[in-house]
């Protein structure tokens, strides 16, 4: 299922009115308010295979199929006889997905650090800016920042594009974030105004989800001697063999990264007096069911920490909110009270939706009594410190 017609809206979860769901929820489930279905309507739906017969799953093998610290998303198949139809639970779909769970993307392994790879410590580089990359430990809803700036992300990598250097030495940070608050940094120092060579190599985006469209662009300036180019090549995917070779004026320069990661993409040129010049331009990929199922873990995450034997820890389930909506999320949070596990437990199922390099909308689905559909809108964006959050609902 695929979306259009995106609406941007501010950070708020007074889309509709949450106390009206809120309520409706404790008392059992009811379909959600006429005006929260309504934006449906901005998804086209791909019908996909017929479901398979209805039919009443058992509650033991329901949950046999979801890990605990998992959540299930990704459903298109529901949409196969339009919005309200009756259908089987959403466990029996053949295009069900469970997440990786909260241990990968929320708490993530014993060691948390990272660390920029490049540029080295001390290096001199051409111009005012550079890219920064480099590598992290931790789950895989971390967020990192190096001087301000917010790092995409690929795995256990990340690419910062353009960081400003000065002619002296200047101070390169990179903090990496977990969502429950954790921090972990690593410096360098850097000079810029070293001598650029004539070639320069660019790209139209850094970063996408596969496949990604990789769109180069290269500049040749004034060669020594008089030089003339005899020879292009670029080496798209870093694997050492130039992938497009000669191209006309009219050539699109134009690799489809179907990979997912981090790709350092190389320029050579040769001149008519067989001198080579390089140069180098990074981008990075993500696959899209990394970042769906890491999304899929911030909402089971807060669903977990406000259903939890002992809690609800509405404070812990905040982490998993944007900052801009978190008081408005813990009023309504607190004004369920001995009704907020029932309520959580009727929030429904992440279904499909929009990703973008800092902003997802997904449709959450929940099932009624009689087999019915009941959806709205979640909207994901990172913070300041790049950690992605729910920012409205």
């Amino acid at each position: 299922m695929t979306a259009s017609n995106k609406v941007s809206r501010p950070l708020s979860i007074a889309t509709f009115s949450w106390l009206a769901v809120l309520l409706a929820a404790i008392a059992g489930w009811s379909p959600l308010p006429a005006h929260a279905n309504a934006r449906l309507t901005q998804f086209t739906v791909d019908p996909g295979p017929s479901p398979a017969p209805a039919k009443v799953w058992p509650v033991a093998a329901k949950a046999s199929l979801i890990p605990i610290g998992s959540e299930l998303c990704g459903i298109d198949s529901i949409f196969v006889n339009g919005f309200e139809s009756t259908v089987p639970p959403l466990t029996s779909y053949p295009g069900s997905l469970v997440s990786p769970g909260v241990s990968q993307s929320i708490a993530g392994p014993p060691t948390f650090s990272i660390t920029i790879t490049d540029p080295p410590n001390s290096a001199s580089v051409p111009g005012s800016t550079t890219p920064v990359v480099g590598t992290f430990s931790g789950p895989t809803n971390t967020g990192i920042v190096v001087n301000g700036q917010i790092a995409q992300v690929s795995g256990n990598q990340f690419l910062v594009p353009s960081v400003a250097i000065a002619g002296t030495s200047t101070p390169i940070m990179a903090t990496a974030t977990k969502m429950t608050g954790e921090t972990t940094t690593f410096s360098i120092g850097a000079t810029g105004g070293a001598t650029a060579p004539p070639v320069a190599l660019t790209i139209a985006l850094s970063a996408g989800f596969t496949p990604f469209s990789a769109n180069f662009a290269y500049s040749v300036g004034s060669l020594p001697n008089s030089g003339t180019v005899t020879y292009v090549g670029i080496d798209a995917n870093a694997d050492g063999t130039d992938d497009i070779v000669n191209p006309t004026a009219s050539t699109p320069l134009v690799y489809i990264q179907k990979n997912a990661g981090l790709y350092h993409a190389k320029l050579t040129l040769k001149d008519n007096h067989n001198v080579t010049y390089t140069a180098y331009v990074y981008y990075i990929v993500r696959a899209t069911n990394e970042i769906n199922g890491m999304l899929c873990d911030v909402y089971g995450y807060m669903k977990q920490q406000l259903t939890a034997p002992g809690g609800p820890f509405i404070t812990n389930a905040l982490n998993a909110i944007h900052p801009n909506a978190q008081s408005e999320f813990q009023s309504v949070f607190s004004a369920a009270g001995s009704g907020l596990p029932s309520y959580v437990g009727n929030l429904g199922s992440i279904v499909s939706g929009t990703l973008g390099t800092t902003f997802v909308s997904y449709l959450v689905v929940r099932q009624n009594p009689d087999l019915t559909l009941s959806g709205y809108h979640m909207e994901f964006t990172q913070d300041a410190a790049g950690v992605w959050r729910i920012g409205d609902m």
